[in-house]
């Protein structure tokens, strides 16, 4: 009889509808973990790509950079959105000099700081980034 009964109604019963919502949320949580493991590998990647391109810019600058007049303001003209902290005499070195002169820029993306080192006016990017 409660099978005929139930039988004519029409939607879903409670415990149907709480069950759904779990399965939801589990799913939910599962697809938020998976994406903050994405977005930290791309600001870590981001890092170092930025340092790389810095390290490029450095190395042309001694040809490229005659307009302006140091260093630093050669990288923030052609690298207006990385942040880069300086450390060292290459930073305030002119395209006639920076052969003579050294030391690091620093790229921060997020928690990640990724180095170029500056010798003889040579810039290499470091391939790692640390937290």
């Amino acid at each position: 009889m409660f099978y005929r009964f139930r039988k004519n109604k029409k939607g879903f019963t409670l415990v149907e509808l709480i069950v759904v919502v779990a399965i939801i949320a589990i799913l939910g949580t599962a697809a938020g973990l998976a994406v903050s493991g994405v977005v930290d590998r791309a600001r870590k990647n981001t890092c170092i790509s930025d340092a790389g391109t810095l390290a490029t810019q450095i190395n042309m600058y001694e040809t490229d950079g005659e307009d302006y007049a140091t260093l630093k303001a050669y990288i923030t003209a052609k690298l207006p959105n990385v942040s880069v902290t300086w450390s060292g005499d290459a930073q305030n070195a002119s395209t006639s000099t920076i052969a003579d002169k050294g030391g690091t820029a620093t790229v921060k993306k997020g928690a990640y700081s990724c180095k170029v080192n500056i010798n003889s006016g040579v810039a290499t990017a470091e391939t790692t980034a640390t937290k």
